[in-house]
């Protein structure tokens, strides 16, 4: 297959019929025929993603010149002389085009000048030129900034230079070693603060409803998307059995032993360091990154949910937590259930007298089972029972007339809390109890959450991610909970995990694969620079 045909497929998977088709000798007019009023439409809804795609791949061919003269004709004829036929279109345009472009296609737009004169006049046409001149200087002023010392940065050579082992396995060694259990992350946040400040960068701590604020820090660069990096600074309780001190850290090889080290310090540190990666090299991108290191995602997420409280807005979000094979586009929900049951005491002796709270929350208990679950071709709905409590902690020979029940429940999208809450009470209206059941849900609440596979931002992630591992990601779902479940299903941002790879999380002797913290860096970088345009 060309080469062509092979990049069109990538960008354009919708078109393999057009692209593949044997019988159109000339695909190449066929296809772009077709992208034309696609990516008018894209223009009309603002979508980046289909935009970003369309105008590399069109850029792509006109390069082809000398190569491929046929597919240069055809980029050349059926997409850019006929960008400007459309008045609305005029300013959404120009800010996608090129020096290369510039270059390569003014003598069609001249080709097109009496045309636009006809048709919209000479005060309109001039005032198009006047457009063009202006984006020509600006494409021209972005590209010289690409230049150092005469030179084209190579990308390569800045990811590499970006994602320097060595200091990624350094910060992630002083970041473990700062004991952070929940609650307890002020420290090792302001660290993260200081690190900020001393690379030239403003961090703002902003509270939270908790003893300690999360960490925002802020690089605008010119109009674009807003790209948002997150992750959680706080650990779990040390685990019994830890062969060394959790937190003075251990190296061996590729492997850095710590608490904290891959749930999730690496993932913070790789996003720190991508931060500001993108924050000196403003020439590769265009738009806005935030980066958020929260606290308490191992408890409450009050950390997480500030966020969300504040109304935190973004185009794209990465949670760098350790999903580095596969990386997660979605995951279920948590609905903790709280259930009282209020029965009628009586004396032991004679319980036919009262009402057996416990036995009433026992008989609910075993029906569990039989209660149907949300259904998901990705994810599975489960529910356990975390507590069961009645009666007086002393001996008395009393019937209890209360009990209580914990049921930690995980959901799938198409379920929330009031469906859950919604199935308990009718299961136990089912037994037809003569006690009194009452519902509610505790904190933390996590909805379901889940990026579509075939998403733009997904397909984003696909390219770079091929580009850095050289085959697609297989797609995984958590079967657990986390901040991206606020960031996608309550602030509405297309949003996936991937972070370092390790191994051990909630276990003593939790180890970080440090090379993996490298390429997640990079990962992050070719993302952002493929998206921030």
């Amino acid at each position: 297959m060309s080469t062509w045909r092979r990049l069109a497929l990538a960008f354009f998977p919708e078109e393999r019929r057009t692209i593949n088709d044997p019988m159109l000798v000339f695909s190449p007019y066929s296809l772009y025929f077709e992208l034309l009023p696609r990516c008018r439409a894209a223009h009309a809804a603002n979508d980046r993603p289909t935009l970003r795609k369309i105008y590399a791949h069109a850029e792509w061919c006109l390069g082809q010149k000398k190569r491929a003269a046929d597919l240069h004709n055809a980029i050349w004829v059926c997409f850019y002389e006929h960008l400007f036929d459309h008045r609305e279109d005029w300013e959404r345009v120009i800010p996608y085009l090129s020096t290369r472009v510039y270059e390569g296609c003014w003598s069609i737009w001249e080709y097109r000048w009496k045309f636009w004169t006809a048709r919209f006049g000479v005060e309109e046409t001039n005032h198009l030129r006047q457009l063009l001149t202006a984006g020509e200087a600006r494409a021209q002023e972005t590209r010289r900034k690409t230049v150092t010392a005469g030179e084209q940065i190579d990308l390569e050579q800045w990811l590499e230079t970006a994602a320097d082992l060595e200091e990624a396995a350094a910060l992630t060694a002083q970041l473990v070693s700062i004991r952070s259990f929940p609650g307890e992350e002020g420290e090792v946040q302001q660290a993260i603060a200081d690190w900020f400040t001393a690379q030239g960068l403003e961090p703002e701590l902003s509270p939270t409803k908790g003893e300690h604020p999360n960490i925002i820090v802020r690089v605008a660069n010119g109009p674009g998307p807003t790209f948002l990096l997150n992750g959680h600074t706080d650990t779990v309780l040390a685990a019994h059995g830890w062969t060394g001190d959790p937190w003075q850290g251990r190296r061996d090889g590729d492997r850095f032993y710590g608490l904290g080290a891959a749930d999730m310090k690496a993932g913070v540190a790789a996003a720190m360091l991508a931060t500001r990666a993108l924050a000196r090299a403003p020439e590769r991108w265009s738009g806005v990154v935030i980066f958020t290191a929260v606290m308490d995602e191992e408890a409450f997420s009050i950390g997480a949910r500030a966020l969300v409280d504040m109304g935190l807005q973004a185009d794209y979000c990465v949670v760098t937590e350790p999903m580095h094979e596969p990386p997660m586009i979605g995951g279920v929900g948590k609905v903790l259930v709280r259930g009282e049951v209020t029965g009628k005491s009586s004396h032991a002796s004679m319980p036919d007298e009262g009402i057996n709270a416990a036995e009433e929350a026992a008989r609910l208990v075993a029906q569990l089972a039989t209660m149907p679950l949300g259904q998901h071709p990705r994810m599975r709905s489960s529910q356990a029972v975390l507590s069961l409590h009645s009666g007086n902690e002393q001996y008395v020979i009393t019937v209890p007339e209360r009990a209580t029940f914990t049921i930690n429940r995980h959901t799938v999208p198409g379920e929330t809390g009031e469906s859950v809450l919604a199935e308990m009470r009718a299961l136990a209206d089912s037994l037809k109890s003569p006690a009194s059941f009452d519902f509610a849900i505790d904190p933390p609440y996590y909805p379901a959450w889940e990026l579509a596979a075939d998403s733009p931002f997904a397909a984003d992630f696909a390219r770079v991610y091929a580009a850095e591992f050289g085959h697609a990601p297989e797609w995984g779902y958590a079967r657990h909970v986390a901040d991206a479940n606020y960031f996608s299903a309550d602030l509405g941002i297309p949003t996936l995990q991937f972070g370092p790879h390790g191994y051990g999380f909630h276990q003593c002797d939790e180890w970080v694969d440090l090379p993996s913290i490298a390429t997640t860096i990079r990962v992050i970088l070719r993302l952002a620079t493929d998206i921030l345009r």
